[in-house]
């Protein structure tokens, strides 16, 4: 499965469970950026790849700490 399959099966669980449009929304901004740069298999995945994606993310400390927090959500979803 794909880390973009995985995002989209993420956000879909995420509006049955109906949780408010600006907190759906971020989660996809967040993790399409992510499935972006990362076009393959989510197992394919290495603990260097997401160190440098992580080192390399622009934006204020805030919200790359959202920014993570998204994409940790998205690895919680993968594995259960």
């Amino acid at each position: 499965m794909t880390v973009q399959q995985v995002v989209d099966l993420l956000v879909a669980e995420k509006e049955k469970a109906e949780k408010s449009k600006s907190y759906v929304q971020q989660l996809r901004n967040c993790c399409d950026k992510f499935a972006q740069a990362f076009q393959m298999e989510i197992h394919r995945l290495t603990t260097e790849m997401l160190i440098r994606y992580f080192d390399n993310l622009k934006g204020a400390p805030r919200s790359r700490r959202n920014h993570l927090a998204y994409v940790t959500s998205l690895f919680k979803f993968a594995v259960t």
